[in-house]
């Protein structure tokens, strides 16, 4: 039987991501919650494909990377990204 902590690990989630300490979805939820959900290093991987083949058609486009961030990047360190980005 598919477990879903086995899934969350698979994909590369924080484990509890879904499952949560206490999960209050059933076995069955917590897979279809998964299972339309996206792997975060093939979308990282699409989206930095996507802004590289359109970064050379943009005049002036930048491209930042934020060093050791996930998706869900700390405060403190997405703060000077969105500082010097609205101050340009």
């Amino acid at each position: 039987m598919l477990a879903p902590s086995f899934v969350e690990w698979l994909m590369g989630l924080p484990a509890h991501w879904v499952t949560g300490p206490t999960p209050d979805l059933p076995r069955t939820g917590a897979l279809r919650v998964l299972g339309n959900g996206v792997v975060p290093a093939q979308a990282a991987t699409a989206l930095r494909l996507l802004l590289c083949r359109h970064a050379v058609s943009v005049p002036n486009a930048n491209r930042r990377v934020i060093e050791g961030q996930t998706h869900v990047a700390a405060p403190g360190v997405l703060a000077p990204a969105l500082e010097w980005f609205f101050s340009r």
